[in-house]
């Protein structure tokens, strides 16, 4: 982006204005113009003096040694809810002091730019200005940032998480603060910005998918990728798990793959001279069954048809290689401190936590030797199975450029027959969603991301 087109709206008293405005670059060349603004008159003002192909950039002076005052003007005027994401703050002060201030009054918290990052920012496209004509229609009706028709010009978040199910969401509540304020309405999904408890600078945005399965989790992770840009996506949550699994145990998915892709055909052999035949069923007589007089013990007919099912598998990577090589340096610590955590909810139960191929299904599996006879009959170290992952990498490979790295961690609920919620007394799909939320938190604990 050529700066030189961009009209820099600084929201600062003019005092500070004129003795800071050299550090923001000069006018005429770093920027058009640079235009101080103190309140919702001058801002309206300015922008009717401007062309509606114009571009505009706003930041506003934190005014961080006086306990961030301009943050707290600036949130109080229309401009903020006008343009809603499309501005920054900027302060030479330490970023975590303010971020804490933020916090502590209860500002959503946000990247502080020194005055010198502006111009490379825009130039880079990190930042994106705004069109005049997109803000004059706004000083007659009013915009809440609650709700957005879209989240084009929002500030990146670098992690995103994304739980299947509502219960998955709940047990990530109990580790990060999702304040009502700062949920986010656009079109007809709720995005929630989240803050680890224990970190309050480790900032998500969460979602959960209005259907469980690949579809939805897909389009839900396509949505997040575009709106937030993250560095990372991640999948919390539970599913089944192979035999020398038990509940509460984390599958991190080193590999993702769905198994139920194919073609479906009649069963056929071809003959001598390469013509096609239908195989013929016989019973144990040798007596060629007819396929029109087949009927139960009651007496109603039986319609049979015999197809041939060619199945097809893809495969997709899931876990970076970097990361991986970090978990496997901290893996005993986090295992070390789930346990631990376990033990203050009086829970009886020591899980462990391993790296694995995951397994993509179109439909919950309940049958026993299942997933020994047929998942693992794909890749033999198959730890898992369950309904989304596939989707949510994808998605991940192919939006935001597909800078968006995928981690998908799911921990074991049930063995994939004789499913049933309760275990000696241990709800264990509430146990497997907590221990998955535990991995989460530990995952920024232990600074693997």
């Amino acid at each position: 982006m050529d700066t030189a087109k961009i009209n820099l709206f600084v929201y600062d008293t003019p005092e500070n204005f004129n003795k800071s405005k050299i550090f923001l670059g000069d006018e005429g060349y770093a920027f058009k113009r640079i235009i101080c603004i103190e309140n919702d008159k001058d801002f309206f003002s300015q922008l009717n003096n401007l062309q509606n192909d114009e571009l505009i950039f706003l930041v506003v002076h934190v005014f961080y040694t006086e306990g961030i005052l301009g943050i707290k003007k600036f949130q109080s005027t229309k401009i903020s809810k006008i343009c809603n994401s499309g501005y920054i703050f900027i302060s030479e002060g330490d970023e975590k002091e303010i971020q804490h201030l933020m916090v502590q009054n209860n500002f959503m918290t946000r990247k502080i730019y020194k005055y010198h990052e502006i111009q490379s920012n825009l130039e880079n496209d990190s930042l994106t200005p705004i069109e005049v004509k997109d803000l004059k229609g706004f000083k007659k009706k009013d915009s809440s940032p609650a709700k957005l028709n879209n989240l084009t010009n929002y500030p990146p978040i670098d992690y995103a998480v994304i739980t299947a199910l509502h219960d998955e969401f709940k047990a990530l509540e109990e580790f990060f603060d999702f304040p009502e304020k700062e949920q986010i309405a656009c079109q007809t999904k709720i995005f929630r910005i989240g803050y680890l408890k224990s970190d309050y600078s480790k900032k998500i945005v969460a979602a959960v998918p209005n259907e469980a399965g690949m579809v939805d989790a897909s389009i839900i992770a396509t949505l997040l990728l575009e709106y937030f840009h993250p560095k990372y996506l991640l999948m919390s949550g539970v599913c089944g798990g192979a035999k020398d699994f038990t509940y509460g145990d984390v599958i991190i998915a080193k590999q993702v793959f769905t198994f139920q892709k194919g073609k479906i055909s009649d069963l056929t052999y071809k003959g001598e001279n390469g013509e096609c035949h239908k195989f013929e069923l016989f019973d144990k007589e040798q007596n060629k069954i007819d396929y029109d007089h087949l009927f139960d013990d009651q007496g109603n007919q039986i319609i049979i048809h015999i197809e041939k099912f060619e199945r097809e598998t893809e495969f997709a990577t899931s876990l970076d290689s970097v990361i991986e090589d970090r978990l496997k340096n901290k893996l005993k610590s986090i295992v070390h401190k789930i346990n631990d955590k376990l033990e203050t909810y009086a829970l009886n139960k020591e899980i462990k936590v391993e790296l694995a191929p995951i397994a993509c299904s179109t439909m919950v599996i309940n049958k026993e030797g299942y997933f020994e006879n047929t998942i693992k009959n794909i890749n033999r170290k198959t730890a898992a199975v369950e309904m989304e992952s596939y989707g949510v990498v994808r998605a991940c490979q192919i939006a935001n450029n597909g800078q968006t790295k995928p981690i998908i961690f799911k921990a074991v609920m049930d063995n994939t027959h004789h499913k049933s919620d309760t275990v000696s007394a241990i709800n264990v799909k509430n146990l497997a969603a907590l221990t998955s939320a535990l991995f989460l938190t530990f995952l920024f604990e232990e600074k693997i991301i």
